[in-house]
């Protein structure tokens, strides 16, 4: 075992402490491991699994993982995130193109506000500093 599995361990085992201090239970059924690193540095020590519990199969990496709402990939560029967002945004500005005609200007304007910019404002704070291709991608 190396030793960033080994802090990696430690860290994982503190969380489990915590948790079970706090009356809450670590699922590893449901629990998502995402490897973070630079996108142009190649980490040779990248790991694949990580065990959870003992006696429990270990927890696959992700590439990608949803946490509230969010898509987290391994180099943080949000590029699924925002990728949803857009996906998302289209399907409800399609929705609402099929009823269109039978509501006055005020209430699709509050549909639009309600549905398309209450998920461009979530979160939004993660958004800061992406690339133009991505900002784009948003305003389009």
């Amino acid at each position: 075992m190396t030793n960033i599995e080994e802090a990696l361990m430690k860290c994982l085992d503190e969380i489990k402490v915590w948790m079970t201090s706090n009356k809450l239970k670590l699922n590893p059924d449901k629990t998502e491991v995402l490897t973070v690193q630079m996108k142009n540095n190649f980490n040779p020590h990248t790991i694949e699994a990580i065990q959870l519990d003992s006696g429990m199969e270990p927890a696959e990496t992700s590439k990608v993982v949803k946490s509230l709402r969010v898509l987290f990939n391994e180099h943080l560029t949000f590029e699924e995130h925002v990728n949803s967002i857009v996906k998302c945004a289209n399907v409800h500005l399609r929705n609402l193109r099929v009823i269109a005609s039978k509501l006055d200007y005020e209430l699709k304007r509050q549909l639009i506000h309600c549905l398309i910019f209450s998920k461009l404002d979530y979160c939004n704070g993660l958004l800061y500093d992406l690339p133009d291709c991505l900002i784009r991608k948003l305003q389009k």
